[in-house]
């Protein structure tokens, strides 16, 4: 199945290139002096691009095959927050932000910017990302919640999803070939379901009184998995048609804090914030453990 990896958010910043069938780790890169706090990771041809969360922001090109840094983008002064990172086949795009959220498209082969996106509102943690072509999908700080579709060749705003309070604050966005999925902050899980199209809601999941929404996403298959960053952690699988509940796994002893849900041809995998860092691989049929 290859390889998958994972950020480490440590000083410095570490990848870990894991062996997919086995879980053993193959590799490791670890930044240089002041390259801290890994944040989000995305893969593009044979390179990793990495988001540190800096002062300001840096992005590390890596080679996948050797985990030797290839070269560094720098943000600008006050691109503080690193977001998540996407790309679209030919540039990177990061959500960099805390006077105001922003993406920022960059060319890969210079890592050098090419334009910048900003709502002008200000942002203070980071916030949702996704790619699902032809367009970005982006969302932050804002009550009530606004979903925005952003034309990444022009980096001018199309289109919004704009909740109905008291929904607030997009945190995660995963996405099928028909619809985007958006997870939004708050003392509730909620999960909403919006025709890209449209940017018409048309689904929604919602239970009262959790712990502060989904920590991460993933389609697979039909189904959306929600990761919980709880003790112990979650991966719970919603039907993407009806937006109902399907099954969970369930995090063992120690094994807390759901931050990042991946996904192969076969499993899907979830990292959890624990020392030493840890990855298991989940089975999205039976929702066991498989490593």
């Amino acid at each position: 199945m290859g390889n998958i990896f994972a950020c480490l958010n440590t000083s410095p910043a570490q990848v870990v290139k894991i062996d997919a069938d086995t879980m053993a780790t193959v590799a490791v890169w670890v930044g240089a002096v002041g390259e801290n706090l890994g944040r989000v990771i995305t893969k593009l041809g044979g390179f990793l691009y990495v988001g540190i969360e800096t002062s300001p922001i840096r992005v590390i090109k890596i080679n996948a095959v050797t985990l030797i840094t290839d070269s560094v983008w720098i943000g600008a002064v006050g691109q503080d927050v690193c977001g998540p990172i996407v790309h679209d086949g030919a540039y990177i795009y990061v959500w960099a932000g805390i006077a105001t959220d922003q993406v920022v498209k960059i060319d890969p082969a210079g890592m050098t910017t090419v334009a910048v996106w900003g709502s002008g509102i200000a942002a203070f943690y980071a916030g949702a990302l996704y790619y699902l072509a032809p367009y970005l999908y982006e969302g932050s700080v804002s009550l009530p919640a606004v979903v925005r579709k952003i034309d990444p060749v022009t980096m001018a705003t199309v289109a919004s999803w704009v909740g109905v309070l008291p929904r607030k604050d997009p945190n995660v966005i995963t996405a099928d070939d028909t619809y985007i999925y958006v997870s939004l902050r708050g003392l509730d899980y909620l999960l909403i379901k919006i025709n890209p199209v449209t940017m018409v809601e048309v689904g929604a999941y919602y239970e009262a009184g959790a712990e502060g929404g989904w920590s991460a996403l993933v389609h697979k298959d039909g189904f959306v998995h929600c990761g919980l960053y709880t003790a112990p952690a979650y991966d719970v699988k919603m039907s993407a048609v009806t937006m109902t509940y399907s099954q969970y796994w369930e995090g063992g002893a120690g094994e807390n804090y759901c931050t990042s849900l991946v996904k192969d041809n076969v499993n899907v995998y979830a990292g959890r914030f624990l020392s030493p860092a840890r990855v298991v691989k989940i089975d999205p049929v039976t929702m066991l453990a498989v490593a």
